[in-house]
Order: C-alpha cells, then sequence, then structure tokens
C-alpha cells in the first residue's frame, strides 16, 4: 500500500454479526473489502469497483447492505466525494450503486467518516463528517442526507 493508505473503513454488522473493512487506495484495480473471520482474522473478499482515483475512507452498514464513502482529492481541484451503497444482487457482484455525488458546488473538505441511521422502514439519514487534520486550510463539517 502506498503512504497514508490503509484500513481507513471499518464497521461492526449486527445482522451478518461480523467487522466489515475497507482499504484505502488507488491503485486502480478495485478497494480491496473483507471481513474479520470467527476469530479476528482479516479475509479480504472483494474488490469495490469505486471510480477511477476515488479512495474508501468510510463504511457503515445498517440492515444488511453496506454503505461506502469515497474521497478523491487533488491539489488543483481540491476534494470530491462519493456515497454509495453495495449492492450485491448485481453483477459484477458487490457493485457500486452511487446515491450522492459531492463536488465543488457544495462545501467539501476531507470527508472521511460515515454513519447510516435507520430514520423509518422508508428514510435513511446518512451522515458524513471532514478531518480538519489539524490544517488551517481544512474544516471540520458535519453533513447529513435523507434517502427515501
Amino acid at each position: 500500500l502506498g503512504s497514508n493508505n490503509g484500513v481507513e473503513a471499518i464497521s461492526y454488522s449486527p445482522g451478518a454479526k461480523t467487522v466489515l473493512f475497507g482499504i484505502e487506495t488507488t491503485s486502480g484495480r478495485g478497494q480491496p473489502f473483507g471481513r474479520l473471520d470467527e476469530i479476528g482474522v482479516p479475509v479480504v473478499s472483494d474488490r469495490l469497483e469505486a471510480p477511477a482515483e476515488f479512495a474508501l475512507v468510510g463504511l457503515d452498514t445498517p440492515r444488511f447492505q453496506p454503505f461506502a464513502l469515497f474521497r478523491y482529492f487533488s491539489r488543483s481541484e481540491g476534494n470530491k466525494n462519493i456515497i454509495a451503497y453495495v449492492d450485491g444482487t448485481t453483477t459484477p457482484p458487490n457493485a457500486l450503486m452511487e446515491r450522492v455525488r459531492l463536488d465543488f458546488s457544495v462545501p467539501v473538505d476531507n470527508f472521511e467518516g460515515i454513519a447510516v441511521q435507520n430514520v423509518d422502514m422508508r428514510t435513511q439519514r446518512i451522515w458524513i463528517v471532514s478531518d480538519d487534520n489539524f490544517s488551517d486550510s481544512q474544516r471540520t463539517l458535519l453533513m447529513a442526507f435523507d434517502l427515501n
């Protein structure tokens, strides 16, 4: 893995009773995605086909359906983010279904955390949070999106 890459996304799935994880990398071969086995050994089982140059940085798993947060950064362009859910019913398995794309038209920063709240049977609230990295040029932001 490259500099500043590693296990960035992690989530406990109560329905599956397992810990899921994703590895932050922009290797171009997809984002490694897996789980911890019964004794805590990591097993990389799939690769999420994220858009080029987007790294997997956040994960949450409500109702058996993992939601993933991806980040893109370029010094000349700044930050972009994608929120997607992992759809295991598609071909290839674990394809991403994009739900929200954040670009330069809204306040975007170094978003790295995601939590999904089940508001009711039809609505999910997605929370994302950015990390300012103790830098004067970055902000800590909290955003919420309701999906019906």
